[in-house]
């Protein structure tokens, strides 16, 4: 029994002593959940390195093309990020999102269960799917990480993502 209590004590103070490094060290914590994302694969990763990127605006993206019923309700602005959020009378939405960053993006998706497609688009590598009822299309332009995901059908959110430019 004495054996007992002093493995049980001495597991408290390492599941503790785990906690308070996760809590105060960044780095720490960044590489144990990258890990655990890794390992337990019900998220993709996608991964965008990019050395000069800083210097791009991401206003300069233009969306061109906007499916018929759909009006800009609300637009979200981060130091390296600019999110567009579009919605429907029939409450049907979508998002564009564009990311910028120095060094390496990694974008995190709930992708179990799902058929990811990889596809060349405006030049560089993209993937594409769909989950319920949303689709799901990540690529990368002009330096810029570029993400559509909404209640659209493939063909109208490759046209949305076709119609972008500077």
């Amino acid at each position: 029994m004495l054996i007992t209590k002093k493995v049980a004590i001495f597991i408290l103070v390492c599941i503790l002593s785990f906690s308070a490094v996760l809590a105060v060290n960044a780095e720490a914590r960044k590489k144990v959940f990258d890990w655990a994302i890794e390992v337990f694969e019900k998220f993709s990763i996608f991964i965008n390195i990019d050395e000069d990127n800083n210097s791009i605006d991401l206003t300069s993206l233009k969306i061109n093309y906007i499916p018929t019923g759909f009006k800009l309700v609300d637009i979200h602005k981060g130091h390296n990020m600019l999110i567009y959020n579009y919605l429907a009378d029939s409450n049907e939405e979508f998002d564009m999102k564009l990311f910028t960053s120095s060094g390496e993006n990694k974008s995190y998706y709930d992708t179990e269960g799902v058929e990811i497609e990889e596809i060349i688009f405006k030049g560089s590598q993209a993937y594409i799917w769909q989950t319920n009822e949303i689709t799901y299309l990540i690529w990368y332009q002009d330096g810029v990480e570029c993400h559509i995901l909404g209640n659209l059908d493939k063909d109208e959110i490759l046209k949305v993502a076709e119609s972008i430019s500077k």
